[in-house]
């Protein structure tokens, strides 16, 4: 919903611009492009707080002895950028804050029950980890020769791609 407000509002802009014929197409994307990073700033408020909500839980992720620093440091810069009114300026510290939520999803540890990085099998209707059985037909253990595994990679290059595999 925010991006089709946005598309109306430089809809409605450029079609101003249209009736009046007097402003250059310069002129007109410029206004389009203050009144979307207008409506960035305001319309973003829920989005920045909801942000933030997720940007203190990832925090109480991390290990105690960073925890506490990273938790006043984030209220205080939030705290300290609530008054900006400057659409461009928000959007600095938008994406800023996207970018240091991005950053603590990858260091933080997980939650218990969520799903770790790894080789996992379905068994039985259950999620394993694991890598699963071997076919017992690979060239390493010597099932099968260095020709047959050749020739069974050109058959399967041609079938996944539709050619034969180029000389």
């Amino acid at each position: 919903t925010f991006c089709l407000q946005s598309i109306i509002i430089i809809l409605s802009v450029l079609r101003l611009a249209a009736v009046l014929l007097e402003a250059s197409i310069a002129t007109v994307i410029e206004q389009a492009r203050r009144l979307y990073l207008l409506s960035m700033s305001t319309a973003g408020s829920p989005n920045v707080l909801s942000r933030y909500r997720e940007l203190l839980r990832l925090i109480l992720r991390l290990p105690q002895t960073q925890r506490s620093q990273a938790l006043n440091e984030a209220r205080t810069t939030i705290r300290s950028r609530r008054s900006v009114t400057n659409p461009e300026e928000v959007l600095k510290h938008h994406k800023e804050l996207s970018s240091k939520i991005g950053y603590l999803r990858i260091i933080t540890p997980k939650r218990p029950g969520e799903v770790q990085s790894g080789s996992y099998i379905v068994r039985d209707g259950r999620l394993i980890q694991g890598a699963g059985e071997a076919k017992g037909t690979r060239v390493a253990d010597g099932t099968i020769t260095h020709e047959e595994a050749m020739r069974r990679n050109e058959r399967d290059f041609k079938r996944f791609y539709g050619a034969a595999k180029p000389k």
